[in-house]
């Protein structure tokens, strides 16, 4: 067969007991990126590759560094030994598995991780690029595939460093990144999990239970939403009563004429200090339950009250000044 695409290698996961494993994943599903060529790996492409195995009628070598194929891969002496056999396909909602009986040499090379990753040689359809053969697989140490995993070890995970690799990847942490930054990283992600299940009071964890639970959390943000606008118009109106009885105590003590009232009550709500300070240094000018009947409203030149102007002055302010903290608070 002259096609020859290497295909993902993926993880050898060996036994408690550090034999070699009796199933591998010969390729995984989807679309499968190879420096060799990409090509599809669907459930169309593994009932072909499954039946196209089953139409053979013998078991498929898996060989050493793709000797079987021959040309550039051809051993020194001509020879193609296999490390194992082929003796079952099965497509798997993760790609194309298989069933090994693996040689005696096989087996310790494997065990033993002198070889560290798997790669199958596929006949690939140029219409749609989906496999459709198996023609066999490989022990190999320089897989074409990208992202390709490493061996397992006999203890059946990962190596370390890899894993370490990978975690640290996962995490969004910075290459290099050392076991107590991995751990602390972790520690984070749970407890943020613990909080967003403590959040959202998830007990069985149903469908329908988690529905309920982000209606409530939506519900209550709404409910807090509310409840803030209420709080505001609260605040204003004891602001108000509070500016009322401050400027009633200011009107028996002659503070000010009933007319600059209204001038006053502006003044508090955008400046409170300001007429406070006023109130403070303004000297009685009305005699105690008088009149006055000239208007305390009427603009000056500069555009101020009387009252405005007379703030103006105990405060040590010009028009523009008063004219522009009275903007500030509207």
């Amino acid at each position: 067969m002259k096609s020859s695409v290497p295909l993902k290698p993926v993880l050898l996961v060996l036994a408690e007991s550090g034999e070699a494993p009796e199933w591998i994943q010969v390729f995984p599903a989807g679309a499968v990126q190879s420096s060799k060529g990409d090509f599809v790996a669907d459930a169309q492409a593994m009932a072909a590759v499954s039946e196209a195995f089953r139409a053979l009628g013998h078991d498929l070598g898996v060989d050493y560094e793709h000797q079987t194929v021959g040309g550039e891969f051809q051993s020194p002496d001509g020879r193609a030994p296999a490390a194992g056999w082929i003796i079952e396909l099965e497509a798997r909602a993760d790609g194309m598995w298989a069933r090994v009986n693996w040689t005696d040499a096989g087996a310790r090379y494997v065990v033993a991780r002198e070889y560290r990753y798997v790669s199958p040689v596929v006949g690939i359809r140029r219409g749609d690029r989906r496999a459709v053969v198996l023609h066999s697989v490989a022990l190999t140490n320089d897989p074409a595939i990208r992202g390709i995993r490493p061996l397992a070890h006999a203890a059946g995970g990962i190596e370390e460093d890899q894993t370490m690799e990978w975690l640290i990847e996962m995490l969004g942490l910075e290459a290099g990144a050392g076991e107590d930054q991995v751990k602390a990283a972790v520690q984070a992600l749970k407890e943020l999990a613990d909080e967003a299940k403590a959040s959202l009071d998830l007990k069985a964890g149903t469908a329908g239970e988690l529905k309920g639970s982000v209606l409530a959390l939506k519900s209550n943000a709404a409910r807090a939403e509310t409840d803030s606008a209420e709080l505001v118009a609260l605040k204003k109106r004891l602001v108000k009563r509070e500016v009322k009885e401050l400027l009633d105590n200011a009107a028996k003590d002659g503070k000010f004429a009933p007319a600059q009232r209204p001038d006053l009550e502006r003044l508090a709500m955008s400046d409170r200090a300001a007429l406070e300070a006023f109130l403070e240094k303004a000297t009685p000018a009305v005699p105690v339950g008088g009149a006055v009947a000239h208007s305390a409203s009427a603009k000056g030149s500069d555009g101020l009250s009387e009252t405005e102007a007379m703030i103006c002055k105990a405060l040590g302010l010009t028009a523009e000044e008063f004219k522009a903290e009275l903007q500030r608070g509207e």
